[in-house]
């Protein structure tokens, strides 16, 4: 995960590094998917269509605004475009959980 090391242009950085997981699914789905008609019928070309079949749906998932539990991608774009206390709270706990992540010894984990 790429988090930030200071808040200059935070929103901004944070935005982007949360776009970054749906537009790699995106990727991927778009990438499987060419991949699987250039291979013809194939069982190679299967398994590009299911990567981009998989991927497609992770990209749907993340990418629509929602709330199951934590906010998805898309619901987090949209706070952060936004802009407002709620997006800067945002920035903050990213700031927050990067330099707590920073503090640890390697191979530890964050969540206890």
């Amino acid at each position: 995960m790429m988090l930030p090391s200071d808040d200059r242009d935070l929103r901004r950085r944070v935005t982007w590094m949360v776009a970054g997981g749906p537009l790699a699914s995106l990727a991927l789905a778009v990438a499987g998917y060419a991949t699987q008609l250039a291979l013809g019928h194939t069982s190679a070309s299967r398994v590009c269509g299911f990567v981009g079949l998989l991927s497609s749906a992770i990209f749907l998932a993340t990418a629509i605004p929602s709330h199951f539990g934590i906010p998805s991608d898309g619901s987090r774009l949209i706070t952060l475009l936004r802009g407002g206390p709620k997006a800067e709270a945002m920035c903050a706990w990213f700031l927050k959980f990067a330099a707590e992540k920073q503090l640890q010894p390697t191979g530890s984990s964050t969540f206890k």
